[in-house]
């Protein structure tokens, strides 16, 4: 009985720890290298719900104000923020996924929407249960498995 009221208190002082590392991440943002921000927020990103929702959201900010991140036309038609960009694609959303063009009839595979869209067709497989490879939507040939 007593362990357990001690692992409380523990982990009640480890949450409180956390927090005053992140006030002090948040703190520092405006002298935080731009790339060391976006590792930082690719590392937040990937704990999933274990992340700090205040501690992504101000880098969020600060990455905005730095114009790493744009909020394109389609994003405000749709109501879309750079945080739910970042929590649905990741930090990286910005920047297209190599290929850029179809090796085979060199099809501009970006989508006009901005990144991370683009043009490609996925094959999903069953059996597997994940998309095995792209098409090109012009000639139908695999650009990326």
């Amino acid at each position: 009985m007593k362990t357990e009221a001690i692992l409380k208190e523990i982990v009640k002082d480890m949450k409180s720890i956390v927090n005053i590392a992140g006030s002090l991440l948040v703190e520092s943002l405006p002298v935080t290298a731009t790339c060391d921000l976006l590792i930082i927020l690719d590392e937040e990103w990937n704990k999933f719900c274990d992340s700090n929702p205040e501690t992504m959201e101000a880098i969020v900010d600060e990455l905005v104000k730095r114009e790493v991140y744009s909020i394109t036309p389609i994003m405000k038609e749709k109501g879309w923020t750079a945080l739910q960009m970042v929590e649905n694609y990741g930090a990286n959303w910005h920047i297209y996924a190599k290929p850029l063009t179809c090796p085979y009839c060199k099809t501009d595979l970006r989508d006009p929407m901005g990144p991370p869209f683009k043009r490609e067709i996925g094959q999903y497989d069953q059996a597997k249960d994940r998309t095995i490879c792209f098409l090109c939507p012009n000639c139908q040939n695999i650009v990326k498995s």
